[in-house]
């Protein structure tokens, strides 16, 4: 289903504002829905703070992208400038939906988005920040969701969890909510080779029987893949795993410090940025993911995909594609002594791998596809513009 008018076929202008757009999950699905949407035929814009470059060059051409610096992830007190940066180009604009993506982006695009009278506001749930935060700044998070929740049309969410935690906390009403699967190139994962494992390490190591851990994202405080590695230096005596560390960011350097101070050089290894990840995950034995204040994360859709048993919280919603106990283990968020033993665990035993392999290539994942997302996304907007339309429709009644 197009984004455009049911009866008129006329293609809609809608603008998407995410506050970054790195080589980070969000930033992914974004992507594939800007550009799904330009080739459906409707006109899209997007507008991002800090970028990367590459991510740019993905975007279809028929995508017009904006950059405004003002737009900056951290409280900033540019936010006051940002928000009038953003009223202005979305006045001149003029979309017939803006669709805000993440929590800052979210609450700074919907108040100019109200300010300038878009006819419909949609927000992307692919995080919820006040969740597993500490008390104030849950409050503090949690306040400003509700104070722009009532102005929002549609609520997105990347999972069904994330829906019922919107709900439970105030967040809209269930008529405005829908969940959409983060859509990505689903056959990708579930048929790429592996690679020469020799290619990815040292050496010194590359002739040993070692299993093999990958776990990967934007290297960032919130991914807490630091607290994983810390958990793990009570095992660096044994010589039968490697975890492989595929990302960049901000932690990176901090990261490399931690691996060296724990001794744990040849166990844990910095790839760096990868853009051949469907074939990195054909070749690695276990994927683990360690943050716990996440929607759905992407990666653990891909290594199901792959056919790789998982390790990681238990995640909101999570169980709709991780079994525990069948295609991996789950562990309660924010217990890391669980999560490394759990990927001990497997490591410990390879025939348990194989056949968590096995389930998690059973899993039906095909509402993850790219087709399924923009179709459901475009769904969400069309149920959006009926009911305002609706409602207008019974304002006018009553005034007559």
């Amino acid at each position: 289903m197009h984004t455009k008018t049911a009866e008129q076929g006329t293609p809609m202008r809608v603008v998407h504002i995410i506050t970054r757009f790195i080589r980070g999950g969000a930033d992914e699905n974004t992507l594939f829905t800007c550009n799904g949407q330009a080739q459906a035929g409707d006109e899209i814009h997007l507008i991002t703070g800090y970028y990367h470059p590459e991510m740019v060059a993905k975007l279809d051409p028929r995508v017009k992208w904006h950059y405004l610096p003002s737009l900056v992830r951290d409280p900033s007190l540019n936010d006051v400038r940002c928000l009038f940066d953003l009223f202005r180009l979305l006045r001149k604009l003029k979309p017939a939906v803006v669709h805000t993506h993440e929590s800052k982006a979210g609450v700074l695009g919907r108040l100019a988005a109200r300010a300038v009278k878009a006819p419909v506001i949609v927000h992307g749930v692919h995080i919820l920040p006040f969740v597993n935060m500490p008390r104030a700044k849950r409050l503090i998070y949690l306040g400003m969701e509700r104070a722009v929740a009532p102005f929002t049309d549609s609520f997105v969410s990347v999972s069904e969890e994330m829906q019922r935690l919107c709900l439970e906390n105030g967040l809209g009403t269930p008529e405005g909510h829908s969940w959409v699967p983060s859509g990505m190139a689903t056959e990708q994962y579930q048929t790429a080779e592996a690679l020469d494992l020799a290619s990815l390490l040292p050496a010194h190591l590359a002739g040993q029987a070692r299993t093999i851990g990958l776990i990967g994202g934007h290297l960032e405080k919130r991914k807490q893949i630091g607290d994983l590695v810390e958990a793990l230096a009570p095992y660096r005596m044994r010589d039968d795993w490697i975890l492989l560390i595929a990302g960049e960011g901000p932690e990176q350097e901090a990261l490399a410090a931690q691996i060296k101070t724990l001794g744990l050089e040849d166990h844990v290894l910095l790839l760096g940025f990868r853009s051949d990840l469907p074939r990195l995950l054909a070749t690695v034995d276990i994927v683990a993911h360690a943050a716990g204040n996440e929607g759905l994360p992407r990666v653990v859709i891909q290594a199901t995909l792959a056919g790789k048993p998982v390790v990681s919280p238990a995640l909101p919603g999570l169980d709709k594609v991780v079994a525990d106990g069948r295609n991996g283990l789950l562990n309660r968020i924010d217990d890391f002594t669980a999560l490394a033993a759990n990927f001990m665990a497997l490591v410990d035993d390879p025939e348990r791998r194989v056949q968590m392999g096995r389930a998690a290539r059973e899993v039906d994942l095909s509402p993850w596809s790219v087709g399924t997302m923009v179709s459901r996304i475009a769904q969400a907007y069309s149920d959006a513009i009926d009911r305002k339309q609706s409602e207008t429709s019974g304002v006018k009644r009553k005034a007559a």
